[in-house]
């Protein structure tokens, strides 16, 4: 539980007020967790989060695992002296942070963690039957972070190229074109079928365009 709240504690703007009103405790191999709480005042939103620790194989913990977190709680992150990436020396990883305005989706979010890692069994499951559960909960859970990271990743790139037609002067275009180019290099390690990364691309820039109509925006 320590360990836990010692990685929020290094997120600046994002240490609870009342830390964990839900924690699951290690789920699943004993190497997942998930969290749940409220942010304190003048914040108040609801924040998930699941963790996992690195495994024992050297040849496995060196490898990066996809990840997610929200834009903003990424913000705090950047303006501390450790950051998110480094928050592996309480044992545990950040592979999903999310702050929720709305409490309801906070609690279906978590629950989708809570399910993953503590599938109910039947009560004639074998232990390979109990196994299979677990992994397909677990193979949800990437394929959630994934989706939510590959979203990120297209917002990042559109939103870069954007800023870059509409910059001022050659600086801030310059700036905005090596956003644009790293958040495409990011976005070819998570998709790297080309017609399937430009498809999302397409769709996220038809998303975008309806939400700014949506809001009354014009321009781009």
């Amino acid at each position: 539980m320590d360990e836990i709240r010692d990685i929020f504690a290094s997120i600046d703007g994002a240490l609870p007020e009342r830390p964990f009103a839900s924690f699951t405790g290690p789920g699943g191999d004993g190497r997942a967790a998930a969290a749940a709480g409220t942010l304190a005042p003048p914040d108040g939103r609801h924040y998930v989060a699941y963790l996992e620790r690195p495994p024992d194989d050297p040849a496995s913990a060196d490898a990066v695992p996809v990840s997610y977190v929200d834009e903003d709680l990424r913000l705090h992150a950047r303006e501390t002296s450790s950051g998110i990436d480094s928050l592996t020396g309480s044992g545990y990883r950040v592979r999903y942070l999310e702050a929720f305005a709305d409490p309801f989706k906070a609690g279906e979010t978590y629950r989708f963690f809570w399910e993953a890692l503590h599938p109910l069994p039947e009560e004639h499951d074998t232990e390979e039957e109990r196994d299979r559960d677990l992994r397909r909960g677990l193979a949800r859970v990437e394929d959630l972070i994934l989706a939510r990271a590959t979203s990120a990743l297209c917002d990042e790139v559109l939103r870069a190229e954007e800023e870059e037609l509409a910059a001022p002067d050659p600086e801030a275009r310059a700036f905005w074109q090596q956003a644009a180019h790293s958040a495409r290099d990011e976005l070819l390690r998570l998709i790297p079928d080309p017609e399937r990364r430009e498809s999302d691309l397409v769709l996220h820039r038809y998303r975008r365009a309806a939400l700014r109509a949506d809001s009354g925006e014009g321009g781009r």
